[in-house]
Parts: structure tokens; sequence; C-alpha cells
């Protein structure tokens, strides 16, 4: 994170300033083979996103009201990146970056979704407020079309936000459709289809471009005297492991069970209970190790188990002694984003350079607008320039 300027950045400064001011409120860049925009969104991590290294697992802290920083491999604290009731955030519940490279949070004690600035922090603006059937907000997931999906625990539903205004756009799920009770978490699947968790002990596939429950992938039948889900009880955060299976966190049992990939049906308590175990696990993330952390709710722990066999591997971070209490969510990213690296070659440069200045103007949404006020300007370059050089 970038916090001073040298003698060779300020040098820039004036040149690139007086360019702005004379370019006015558009710019018209001629360039043979002018950079494209960068990449739509940092979704939640998946073990390679993207071939990009991820070196951090973030964090959100329930009972603190913040997300930490880690350094998985190590286990060491990279800080806070919300301190604790940073921007009003209240039981923080999910997190993602979004196109324009900021991060959004899922607020639940306050039902909102807030923005924060994907390099610095910094609050932004509450970016989705309570209402519309929003009642504890859960997760925040960007959808194919790029709109926002939250869902809603109390509500029972997911609702659809457009990506720039945060405008609501309507129901994803429905109330209650299939039996949804308590809905928590978003991801999509090898398959394409979007996979939600819900308290009712269902994992639900959803049609992710109509939106609407295809069918329960998860779910028990009352008619059989065996139970279909292998005990799921609260199931939280969810994941496809690089075998193709999906792995749920069974809250209420302190496991981890696993699912057929393709079918859902039953395979195996793949973390067990006691022991080395989790106690009430929430948190679920496959690691670029190919390791699976778990976020230890009762005791404010990442625990670490064998990607293949689920053999414990030990603690990765007592979070405690972090000012982290109740991890809710685990996500494995690269790191705080270098927002005016708009090509993201690792550095600063001309080409950046050239990208804002062919958004320049009234630009809601491009990922150049840095403030998010919704036009490309000259706070916006300044803050490219300010930034020239390798990414931290």
């Amino acid at each position: 994170m970038r916090l001073s300027v040298d003698c060779g950045k300020i040098g820039l400064l004036p040149r690139f300033l007086a360019m702005s001011l004379a370019l006015g409120a558009t710019a018209s860049v001629v360039a043979e083979n002018p950079p494209t925009q960068p990449p739509s969104s940092r979704s939640s991590a998946s073990a390679s996103n993207g071939g990009q290294e991820l070196d951090e697992l973030w964090v959100g802290g329930w009972f603190s009201h913040n997300v930490l920083r880690v350094d998985w491999q190590t286990g060491a604290s990279l800080g806070m990146f919300i301190p604790s009731g940073g921007g009003g955030l209240s039981e923080a519940h999910a997190c993602s970056f979004g196109t324009d490279n900021n991060l959004y949070v899922a607020s639940h004690g306050n039902s909102t979704v807030r923005r924060y600035d994907g390099e610095t922090g910094a609050f932004i603006d509450v970016f989705v407020p309570a209402g519309n059937g929003l009642i504890r907000s859960h997760s925040v997931f960007w959808n194919v079309d790029n709109t926002l999906l939250v869902s809603s625990e109390l509500g029972d539903r997911v609702n659809q936000y457009e990506a720039v205004t945060g405008n609501f756009l309507g129901s994803f799920v429905q109330p209650g459709e299939a039996g949804l009770d308590g809905p928590e978490d978003i991801i999509q699947g090898p398959d394409g289809m979007l996979y939600l968790s819900a308290q009712s002990n269902q994992i639900l596939r959803i049609d992710p471009i109509k939106g609407g429950v295809i069918d329960a992938f998860v779910e028990d039948d009352p008619d059989t005297p065996e139970d279909e889900t292998g005990g799921l009880a609260w199931a939280h955060q969810l994941r496809f492991g690089p075998d193709g299976n999906l792995y749920v966190a069974s809250s209420q049992t302190n496991q981890v069970l696993r699912y057929d990939g393709q079918t859902g049906a039953f395979l195996d308590v793949f973390v067990k209970s006691g022991g080395q175990g989790p106690q009430f696990p929430v948190g679920l993330a496959f690691g670029p190790d190919g390791n699976l952390y778990v976020g230890s709710f009762g005791n404010d722990r990442i625990l670490r188990y064998d990607g293949a066999t689920g053999k414990p591997l030990g603690i990765v971070a007592n979070l405690g002694a972090m000012g982290l209490d109740g991890p809710l969510f685990i996500e494995f990213f690269p790191g705080p984003k270098c927002k005016a690296d708009l090509n993201e070659d690792g550095s600063v440069g001309a080409a950046d350079l050239l990208i804002l200045l062919v958004a320049w103007g009234p630009n809601a949404g491009h990922p150049a607008d840095f403030n998010v006020d919704g036009v490309v300007s000259a706070g916006d370059l300044l803050r490219l320039l300010i930034s020239w050089g390798p990414c931290p």
C-alpha cells in the first residue's frame, strides 16, 4: 500500500495535470493497439484465481465487525483491511471484489452491503441499503451478468442489484422458494449453475440467467428413514474442491461434509468433529496448496486439513490475538488491489494512463473511476500518478 510520493512522481504531476485540464470533459486518444479494459472483477477466489498468486487469506469478524488479512503460509497477521466498525460495518458476513476493484462486504447487523476502497480499505458508501426484503444480508456474489446477488437471511430470498448504481432489480430467488429458509452462501459450480446453501439444510441449484430454483441439489427426503444429507445441520459456506465434489460447512455438527459434485449424493464426513476438528465451522476455502482451510467460529481459529484425505494439518492462525472475534467467512485473494494498475501487468505506467484517458469524462462503473463519483477526471488521474511504478 503506497502512502508516500517520491520526487520522480512529483515531477510527473504538473505535466499530466496540465494535460487533464486541457482535455476538458472528454479525451480522444488514438492508438494503433489501445489497451483493453481490465478483467471485470476479482470474485471470491478459487485456488487458481486466473493465475494470480493467492498470498492472503481474508477473514471477516462477526463479533469484532472487521476484516483481517492473514498470511496463509505463516499464519501472521497482514493487518486489518477494515477496522472494527469501519464505515458502519456490523457483523461482517461475506465479501467480494466488484468490477470497480472495490471490496463489497455484507454487513449483516444492519442489513446492508457496504463498499470499501479495494486498495486502502477506506469506506466509500452504502452500496445496498436495507429494505426491499433485505433483512440480515448474508452473501455477496457477482453473477455472470455482472449483477450483484445478496442473500437475505430473514427475508428467505436472494435479491438482485445493478452493478454500478446498486439499484434493486427484484428477487432472483423468491421468498421461501423450494422451501428456502435462511439462505447463506452463493457460489458458481463447474456446470455454470449457482449453488445456494441454507439453514433449512438444503443446497439449492439456481439458474444463473433466469434466476429461480432449478432443483434441490442436496436435501433430505422426509419419506425415507435415512437422512440423504448425511446429517447436514446449518449449512454455511460451500466450495467445490479440486476433485470436483462439493464441500459444505455443517456448523451445528462441527463437520465438513462432502457430496458428489454431479449428483449431490452424500459421500462422507470429510472433516470430523472432536479432537482436532473445528468448533462451529462457518468459513470454508481451498487454498493455493490444494488443502482445505476452515474457519472455526467457536474458538477464533483458522484450521488446515489435507485437501485429499481430510487429515488435520494443524492451526494456521489464532485470530483472537490479531483482534478478530468470530470468523464468519474466509476467502483467498492476491492481496489489496493496486487499483491504478488498470491492465493488471503488475505496474502502473503509460498503458494504464492511456486506459484512463480513453475513459475520460462521465463514465460510471469504469475501473479508472477510482473515487466512484461517476466521472473519470483529475482526481482519478492524480491517484494514478501517485501510484506510478511497480505495484507493491
